[in-house]
């Protein structure tokens, strides 16, 4: 009697228990499970191609409040697109009334590959589209059916996307294997020569 009972509340933090950034096929698929999800407005989801200079991709709505364990997805579509071997990602928590914080940087690397040959069937040249991790020195030839080595080269490419062409208007009409090779680029692509 005569005494008051006070009780108060706290919104604890959100705490973001996972944060994975994975290569799937062409896409980018991240995944992040959360709890305490009092007065969060939004997850943006931010990309870099140098782990510094980050810009949002997009947007993913809360599921809801409370201390229930919530998971989300995000897929960045088509990442060879990007023009990137390497994409850092990271999430952008906005708090209603609290400070913005970020998850730790997650990185996708794209596995190097020469993207396409082109065109195919050749008549003066060939064009070949390689993506990789790093900038290195490559060297390339040019077989024909029998194995016969018909052209030699090397160039150095760089970190990204590159193409690389190669004159085969002296070449005779036939089928060619292109041979690409460095320190993270290995590839043979076949190709028809015509008049």
């Amino acid at each position: 009697f005569g005494r008051e009972l006070m009780v108060t509340s706290t919104v604890l933090p959100l705490r973001l228990l996972n944060f994975m950034a994975r290569k799937l096929n062409d896409d980018a698929v991240l995944e992040w499970t959360t709890s305490n999800e009092e007065n969060i407005a939004a997850y943006e989801i931010e990309r870099s191609y140098n782990g510094r200079q980050f810009a949002r991709i997009g947007t993913v709505t809360p599921a809801g409040t409370g201390t229930s364990v919530h998971t989300y997805t995000f897929t960045d579509r088509d990442i060879r697109s990007a023009g990137s071997a390497t994409l850092y990602y990271r999430l952008r928590i906005v708090e209603i009334g609290r400070p913005i914080s970020y998850s730790d940087i997650k990185l996708v690397t794209l596995d190097p590959v020469v993207a396409s040959l082109f065109p195919n069937p050749a008549k003066g040249f060939i064009n070949a589209a390689i993506i990789t991790p790093l900038a290195e020195k490559i060297t390339y030839g040019l077989t024909d059916i029998s194995g016969r080595v018909v052209r030699t080269g090397s160039t150095v490419i760089s970190a990204g996307v590159n193409t690389l062409h190669i004159n085969t208007a002296d070449l005779l009409p036939g089928i060619y294997k292109l041979i690409i090779r460095g320190t993270s680029v290995k590839q043979t692509l076949s190709f028809v020569k015509q008049r």
